[in-house]
């Protein structure tokens, strides 16, 4: 195991030692947020991320800094932070020099080339918005989500010559529970739970259409049941068969595409 407290150091060095809030936001790579969610690694991840809001790249883990880590992520105990810290030195996501004591904060490039992520948009990560985590990168994720069903109709309409294909500011898009849980790789109750409380902080804004007839007489209900596997998207309302459209979906996020990145980045740091 890592011996993460170095307290052994000449204290000048431990004095020097710098840990607060460094930068005001951060840009976080989407694919970053999806293989957090998807792979398990979401409290790993918030420490990581808190690292890389509160130092300048490298850090000496003293009790002191231990216990403030604990306190900015509302943990109990220190021992969290232990077990999430021994997470991060397993995968690479950081490092240690024995010999200085530092602790090295990997660069989202060095973790992007590491991982594989080829795509380079990112979400603008505040301070506050670490303790929401979970719920910033579902709706970071269903944000990129829309913005692909945006290029669609920008490309149709280009491809059709149709003036008519502009989005209208402020439009709703649908976003399936089944497609949101089959990109995180989580169930369909745990998708619809963090795309509520995504709603409820703000980070999107959500509509129910209203249900459509669709001219089944009622009769013939319980064999459309069978016969679809649509099942959950229909209604039996007042002698009518309604089909039940999935919820439309606003961000309030911005996602930001970064500039090529060339693969030969230094992988040093």
């Amino acid at each position: 195991m890592t011996n993460l407290q170095n307290n052994s150091l000449p204290p000048q060095e431990i004095a020097n030692n710098s840990f607060g809030k460094v930068h005001q936001t951060i840009k976080v790579s989407i694919e970053i947020l999806s293989y957090g969610l998807r792979e398990n690694f979401m409290a790993p991840l918030k420490l990581y991320l808190l690292l890389k809001f509160s130092c300048s790249g490298k850090l000496i883990i003293t009790d002191q800094v231990m216990q403030e880590i604990a306190e900015q992520l509302h943990y109990k105990s220190t021992k969290s932070v232990q077990n999430n810290l021994e997470k991060l030195y397993a995968d690479d996501w950081i490092g240690f020099n024995p010999k200085s004591g530092y602790t090295f904060i990997r660069s989202f490039e060095r973790m992007r080339i590491k991982k594989e992520f080829y795509r380079l948009t990112s979400a603008e990560l505040s301070f506050n918005d670490l303790q929401y985590l979970h719920e910033f990168a579902v709706a970071a994720i269903i944000t990129s989500l829309i913005n692909g069903q945006k290029r669609k109709i920008k490309i149709r309409a280009v491809h059709n010559q149709d003036k008519s294909g502009t989005i209208p500011p402020g439009s709703f898009f649908p976003i399936s529970t089944h497609v949101l849980a089959n990109v995180l790789n989580c169930s369909i109750m745990q998708a619809w739970r963090l795309r509520k409380e995504a709603v409820k902080l703000g980070y999107l804004k959500m509509r129910k259409p209203k249900p459509v007839p669709i001219g089944v007489h009622i009769t013939d209900y319980q064999h459309l049941m069978k016969s679809t596997e649509n099942v959950k998207n229909f209604r039996l309302k007042k002698n009518q068969v309604l089909i039940q459209d999935c919820f439309l979906l606003k961000s309030n996020l911005f996602l930001r595409s970064r500039c090529f990145i060339n693969n030969q980045v230094r992988l040093n740091t």
